[in-house]
């Protein structure tokens, strides 16, 4: 590990805990993500004790109806990644990229999206994804079982491995989402454009000893190990974890806050750029902690929970009022009224009428229930995807409502925008980060067309590549050829699909395809013309993909045998045959039309009203 003085130690825990001062006073004042969660599940503080009472105080929780419309529209599937090569890459790198990411993008990491999408949208303004490369290693006990080792081994004798020898446990890219509380931003710098990053983690004693990431002195461990009487596991400790930009490469520092005599790490890593890939959905270019769509409707719904309920008190209060003079009442009469009571009754000596008098209460002001409506509209503004569900309709012309439901549509896409835009980051990094730092051990397979091996120049299409271990294939190395044609980073074009992004409508794929379907059937031959043609098999494939009873739609299609291909090559023969005589029967000069034979000679014209028809001569 590369020596840190003092000097520069203490000048990286000062900048750090200005950013964490900062940091702290930003979510403070400008995103409070404790009272918009507590809004989103009802537990909203009361407007004038302040106190937080339950959730069925809310009677319109407008963020709960948002939250949970929008994030099926922004996010549904887990996302397929779109690698495509350059002229300078190569199809079959781009294929070999394309099914390692697969096997790293699943549901555990859909998740995780899913997660920082909430995030940017509700709480916090911004999501953050720790974007990294992780590889632990262990070492052998002795008489171990060889076969329950997970990972290669990376010693020269592999089939006689001592207690003293490592091993690579696991290796894998990390996609983690990690929480904004503890993800401290450049205070210097506007939104994603800072040249460091920090992050905390509460880490207890025995974890860190057990982790086996960092070298952890004698005197670290008897420091804190008095703390908890003896026991690691109860010892909590404030780790923090900074990265920063120097000459092109990110440099890792970590220490424990408690700790000041030295860093636990310091040192130059491969990473090009800050391990981690940001979201946002307010873009002001110049505000490095932006506000949430969450935090700007927390306001209106609090203003909104507080006038529903003026209004719920206030019903709650009308009714009629009767002044009754006691002293013109028996005792039977008064026992009577007591246990009959009919609204409220007002005691009293002297009624202006008699010995009873009703008043009438006044109801509450129109104003009051318009103001209701106007900060709904704005609700549903704010939240613009979830409005046109959440309560009812503004208008019922049809023309209000196309505009009103175009303009969510809009929205919905330009959240959309973002987060394929944060899917492709994350992507890229992790494919560098897999290609610099990664061997794994896994085997893909190659499904995409017309894809050949640059070694052996065959194609590949459905060829199972073991890549990384003893006897597979490396992403780059000395010994082997590597599978990787020219840089990650330039070469190569990254996206995902955004079809993925978007809870499907079945109805219309099915429609979109049989109609692509029919196209092809009708322009095949002209393809063919061109030496090209269609795959009517994988379209259909496709089409039957829509279906969730049709969970194997290739068992379905099945290979002709070779008598069936003979057969059908004869019929085929047969017919072009057939085509040719009566293409030679129609283009005779000397044999007449099918319609003049039916129509017999006398219906032929001769005369010069029938030389007219045939036009000017």
């Amino acid at each position: 590990m590369p020596v840190l003085s003092s000097r520069d130690f203490d000048y990286y825990r000062g900048w750090i805990q200005e950013s964490i001062s900062e940091h702290e006073k930003q979510m403070q004042h400008i995103n409070m993500p404790d009272e918009v969660v507590a809004s989103y599940e009802g537990r909203i503080a009361a407007f004038e004790q302040g106190e937080a009472v339950t959730g069925s105080d809310i009677i319109e929780n407008y963020l709960f109806i948002a939250v949970n419309t929008l994030l099926p529209t922004l996010f549904y599937q887990v996302p397929r990644p779109m690698i495509k090569n350059k002229p300078a890459g190569s199809p079959y790198s781009a294929e070999v990229l394309n099914e390692l990411v697969k096997n790293y993008i699943n549901d555990d990491v859909k998740k995780e999206f899913q997660m920082v999408i909430l995030d940017a949208f509700l709480a916090y303004g911004y999501g953050c994804m720790k974007v990294g490369y992780n590889s632990r290693r262990g070492r052998v006990q002795q008489n171990r079982v060889k076969e329950i080792l997970t990972g290669r081994k990376e010693s020269k004798y592999p089939d006689n491995m001592e207690a003293t020898v490592e091993f690579l446990k696991y290796e894998r890219p990390v996609l983690l989402r990690q929480s904004p509380k503890d993800v401290i931003l450049d205070h210097t710098q506007p939104f994603g454009k800072g040249q460091r990053v920090t992050f905390r983690y509460k880490r207890t004693l025995k974890e860190l000893m057990d982790s086996n990431l960092y070298s952890l002195s004698s005197n670290f461990i008897s420091f804190f190990k008095h703390r908890g009487e003896g026991d690691e596991r109860k010892i909590t400790l404030d780790l923090i974890e900074h990265w920063i930009m120097i000459d092109g490469y990110a440099w890792k520092l970590v220490y424990v806050q408690e700790w000041e005599d030295e860093p636990l790490a310091w040192g130059r890593s491969v990473y090009r750029w800050l391990p981690y890939s940001l979201l946002r959905f307010n873009m002001p270019p110049d505000r490095l902690y932006p506000v949430s769509h969450g935090q700007q409707a927390y306001k209106a719904q609090v203003e909104l929970n507080y006038l529903n309920t003026l209004w719920k008190e206030h019903i709650d209060k009308v009714r009629r009022q009767h002044l009754i003079d006691v002293n013109a009442l028996t005792e039977s009469g008064r026992t009577t009224l007591k246990a009959n009571i009919i609204d409220g009754i007002v005691e009293c000596n002297r009624p202006v009428n008699g010995v009873y008098q009703q008043i009438v209460s006044q109801p509450m002001s129109a104003d009051v229930y318009s103001n209701i409506q106007n900060v709904r509209a704005y609700l549903k503004l704010l939240l613009s995807t979830s409005g046109a569900k959440a309560g009812e309709p503004e208008s019922k012309l049809a023309t209000v409502e196309r505009m009103k439901a175009m303009g969510d549509v809009l929205r919905t896409s330009g959240m959309q925008d973002a987060i394929r835009d944060f899917m492709k980051d994350v992507i890229r990094k992790t494919v560098q980060n897999v290609v610099d730092l990664g061997d794994p051990e896994l085997t893909i397979l190659i499904t995409k067309k017309d894809i050949y091996d640059p070694l052996t120049g065959e194609p590949v299409t459905g060829k199972k590549i073991q890549i990384g271990g003893v006897d597979g294939l490396r992403l780059k190395g000395e010994d082997e050829r590597s599978l990787i044609v020219g840089d990650i980073t330039t070469d190569y074009i990254y996206d995902v699909d955004i079809t993925s992004a978007a809870r499907p409508d079945f109805p219309v794929i099915r429609k979109q395809l049989a109609e692509a379907i029919q196209l092809a059937v009708t322009l095949r031959p002209m393809l063919k013309e061109k030496n090209k043609d269609i795959d009517i098999v994988e379209l259909l494939q496709d089409y039957f993909n829509t279906f969730d009873t049709i969970p194997n739609p290739s068992k379905y299609i099945v290979d002709l045998s070779p008598e069936q291909v003979s057969e059908q090559a004869e019929q085929v023969s047969e017919q072009a045959r057939l085509q040719n005589i009566l293409a030679g029967i129609k283009s005779s000069k000397g044999v007449p039309e099918e319609n003049a034979v039916i129509q017999g000679a006398e219906q032929v014209q001769t005369d010069t009203e029938g030389l007219n028809t045939l036009g000017e001569v």
